[in-house]
């Protein structure tokens, strides 16, 4: 489904949240020192998923019913993805690369397409003006462990 122009930006910043998950995996695959990976997911979180999920929480979901099944889902999901990544070790960073990628997966697919096609489109113009004002760009991570 085309993404509306008003999710466009936590669209692109899902890209980028698999993009993190494909870099994990490769650095598993590369053998990557797990304080790499450790770092580096401590580094994702505190300066790119965290801010995406209180977006998504605060100005994108209350626009659907709270007892919504999907939105339930999303936030039960951040809550589980959120405590990994609070106590994220070595033995936890595949099993946290595999969550995130299908809380990804489920929000691109479903939860995102359920929220476009139950919203008038004045909705989401309001929401994707507040989004894009706090949308921030992430910096860049420096060791890129993954192209090894």
């Amino acid at each position: 489904m085309k993404r509306m122009l008003s999710l466009q930006p936590l669209s692109r910043e899902h890209r980028d949240i698999l993009s993190f998950c494909w870099n994990i995996k490769q650095g598993i695959k590369n053998k990557t020192e797990s304080t790499r990976l450790i770092n580096y997911a401590k580094w994702f979180w505190d300066n790119q998923l965290k801010n995406h999920f209180e977006i998504e929480e605060k100005l994108l979901f209350p626009l659907l019913s709270q007892d919504n099944i999907l939105i339930s889902q999303s936030l039960l999901e951040h809550n589980a993805i959120s405590n990994m990544f609070e106590n994220i070790s070595a033995d936890k960073i595949v099993e946290l690369q595999s969550k995130l990628y299908e809380h990804i997966r489920f929000e691109e697919r479903t939860l995102y397409n359920e929220i476009q096609n139950s919203l008038k489109d004045e909705q989401l113009n309001k929401v994707g003006n507040l989004i894009s004002s706090k949308n921030t760009k992430c910096p860049l991570w420096i060791d890129k462990f993954w192209e090894v």
